[in-house]
């Protein structure tokens, strides 16, 4: 039995909703603001994200994240392990929060399918082929695999 693309979207939203009722209320929050976003994304596009509607609920009741403006709250997500920093301006989710969170990644697998994304799969086809092909400074190239050479 093996583990496709669904099972790590299951174990993600599984996640995110035991975080949720049992840690940390307000990420039910933190995912209304940036659902349906494409992960890697630019820090001040999330703070943005965060920032919009930060006086509205942010859970059940009089939920409030642990943070006094969006920037603190992201730099706090960051120290959790919610989010990672690839470079001081861009910031991505890891796979076990990234579906929990209403999230996708850029150029990553469509959810539910197993199937590339049209960029992904549009990148590839432009990517040089990892099998050398036809001949190399004159000579049959010993990898190409295209036809045969002929006898020696």
């Amino acid at each position: 039995m093996g583990f496709g693309p669904q099972a790590l979207e299951d174990v993600s939203a599984d996640h995110v909703r035991q975080a949720i009722d049992n840690e940390w209320p307000w990420l039910d929050g933190v995912r209304q603001r940036i659902s349906n976003k494409l992960a890697p994304w630019d820090r001040s596009a999330i703070e943005a994200d965060l920032g919009r509607y930060w006086r509205a609920p942010w859970g059940e009741g009089s939920v409030r994240p642990p943070a006094g403006a969006a920037t603190e709250l992201l730099d706090y997500l960051v120290g959790l392990g919610v989010f990672r920093e690839r470079d001081r301006e861009r910031i991505d989710a890891p796979d076990i929060f990234l579906f929990g969170l209403g999230l996708r990644r850029r150029g990553g697998v469509q959810a539910g399918t197993g199937r590339p994304q049209r960029g992904a799969e549009r990148d590839r086809a432009r990517a040089p082929s990892p099998v050398p092909q036809g001949r190399h400074n004159g000579s049959p190239c010993p990898l190409a695999t295209s036809r045969p050479t002929g006898g020696a």
